[in-house]
């Protein structure tokens, strides 16, 4: 189990900058969440088996100290876990790079990896089961555009 503190939130303000931070239990300390805004002394909220209110509580404690409410900072929030790694959305990503590039697009390394990124980032929030189904079918084309590349090379060798 790590031992390492964990940023579970941090806004900015007016100038204000509010951050609760998890600390796991250590020797001869429980787990708790300090609440700190523009560097003052840290509120503590300790952490038990229902982590996850004091969690929220925590972050409403911090927005108080923003003086900004919490529904400001609700549509921030990220999504629940897709079970999607990020390294298997930046092979995704380079995938469709790829397949585009080698359709014959002229367009920029660059803009080709952000498609491909708005790409897998779209299939990652669907779930890991269309995920894994839309990198089978990419890479199902990428082995068709290989075969056609190889018979058009086979072709230009046969002719000359």
């Amino acid at each position: 189990m790590s031992t390492t503190p964990t940023t579970v939130f941090e806004k900015r303000v007016g100038g204000k900058t509010a951050q609760v931070v998890m600390y796991p239990a250590a020797a001869k300390v429980a787990a708790h969440f300090a609440i700190t805004c523009d560097g003052s002394a840290p509120e503590i909220i300790p952490a038990t088996r229902a982590w996850r209110s004091e969690q929220k509580a925590a972050i409403e404690r911090a927005c108080e100290l923003l003086g900004v409410p919490v529904s400001v900072f609700e549509e921030l929030k990220p999504s629940a876990p897709t079970g999607v790694s990020g390294a298997r959305i930046t092979k995704m990503a380079a995938l469709v790079a790829q397949n585009i590039r080698e359709s014959g697009s002229a367009a920029s390394p660059d803009a080709l990896l952000n498609l491909g990124r708005e790409h897998a980032e779209h299939w990652a929030a669907l779930g890991r089961e269309a995920f894994s189904n839309e990198m089978a079918r990419l890479e199902a084309e990428a082995n068709e555009l290989c075969e056609a590349w190889d018979m058009a090379a086979r072709e230009k060798i046969t002719v000359y």
